[in-house]
């Protein structure tokens, strides 16, 4: 897989530094969704390359490449409607860049969302007839569904999965806060859910939040690389920090944006350059040359452990069966069960292993012999 990388905002560049920053997230994603010995490197040209062996991981082309900046924000407004056709909003965006949203403080926001737009101050009133009318012609695509998301401005995003069209406040805690990401099935459910744990400064702000809408019940949304994956309704005021996304997830789907968000956001954007699968003829050969070498290697470890210790030696011959055929055993159940390569290092540490038996069985019988 050959990722093209860009800069993740308007402006920026596309450093070595950077591109060194992502191949280490990258190469730590791809190790957390539990492949086995591949290889992450970076090319010229801003490219990244991922070398995954096997043949069903392309799949995961577009989760490892996914920034993965994640952000709560109020909902300052929910529940509208999709426009049916795309509507140029770039008038409408100038208004909302030229104003600075970072001045609002907390209160202000949450008292937004309360009571309405109306209650920010009048400085603010162009954006928010901005943010309104750019709302009304926000177009929700269920797939590539492209949002530019800047954290200390408001946003017009939506659900893919629900269609539903909101005006969301700036960030209000950042990805960043996030201690640890865990998926999971709650008690008495069987949806998959992901369970967070914020850090810092980020415990308070929550606290702040949760104590203020959960007399109203009101929303605020979590919000991945700009699309809303999970609007929640505060029921209780939550001192600890401790959140959990819903969003419909399946055991994979939890499993990879728990991954993603455990080892943080990319620094820069990815878009998929090229994806191309490579036929293991070079590794044929190799494969080929070290089975026989095994072979040959197995046959004279039996004719030596018969002749060395004759009757004895059938029990040497008779465990080394059992020891192949359990390892064979166990190779195909973690192929079908835990999606398992086996790979040329692989076949050397198996025989390896196998080898093991026969060298514990003549330990044993020198010790006897002794």
């Amino acid at each position: 897989i050959t990722l093209k990388a860009k800069p993740a905002h308007k402006g920026g560049k596309v450093t070595q530094a950077k591109l060194r920053e992502a191949r280490n997230i990258i190469d730590q994603r791809v190790n957390g969704s539990g492949i086995t010995e591949a290889e992450v490197t970076t090319q010229s040209g801003g490219q990244v390359l991922i070398e995954i062996p096997g043949k069903k991981e392309g799949k995961k082309v577009d989760q490892l490449g996914e920034t993965a900046q994640l952000r709560f924000r109020l909902v300052w407004t929910g529940g509208l409607a999709s426009s049916p056709t795309k509507v140029d909003t770039t008038a409408e965006q100038k208004k909302i860049d030229a104003i600075d949203w970072s001045k609002l403080s907390l209160n202000q926001m949450l008292k937004a969302e309360l009571d309405g737009m109306s209650t920010l101050p009048p400085a603010y009133q162009p954006g928010v007839a901005a943010l309104q009318a750019q709302a009304k012609g926000f177009q929700c695509l269920k797939t590539n569904l492209k949002v530019s998301d800047t954290a200390d401005k408001p946003l017009v995003t939506c659900n893919p999965k629900t269609g539903e069209v909101e005006i969301l406040s700036p960030a209000v805690i950042e990805g960043t806060s996030v201690k640890s990401a865990v998926p999971a099935i709650p008690q008495q459910s069987v949806s998959w859910i992901i369970q967070l744990a914020l850090k810092g400064k980020a415990v308070k702000v929550f606290d702040t939040v949760s104590t203020a809408l959960t007399p109203t019940q009101a929303q605020f949304a979590i919000v991945l690389d700009g699309k809303t994956i999970s609007a929640l309704s505060s029921q209780a005021r939550i001192t600890d920090g401790r959140s959990q996304i819903q969003g419909g997830f399946t055991a994979e789907t939890a499993k990879a944006l728990a991954n993603q968000l455990k080892y943080g956001a990319l620094p820069l954007s990815f878009s998929v350059n090229e994806v191309s699968e490579v036929g293991p003829s070079l590794a044929g050969s190799q494969l080929h040359a070290g089975l026989v070498a095994g072979l040959i290697g197995l046959i004279l470890v039996v004719v030596y452990c018969l002749i060395y210790y004759r009757g004895l030696g059938l029990v040497i011959v008779g465990s080394l069966l059992v020891a192949s055929a359990l390892t064979f055993v166990m190779v195909l159940l973690l192929g079908k069960g835990a999606g398992f390569t086996l790979t040329l290092p692989g076949i050397a540490g198996l025989i390896v292993a196998i080898g093991i038996t026969a060298d514990s069985f003549i330990v044993f019988f020198e010790r006897i012999r002794d």
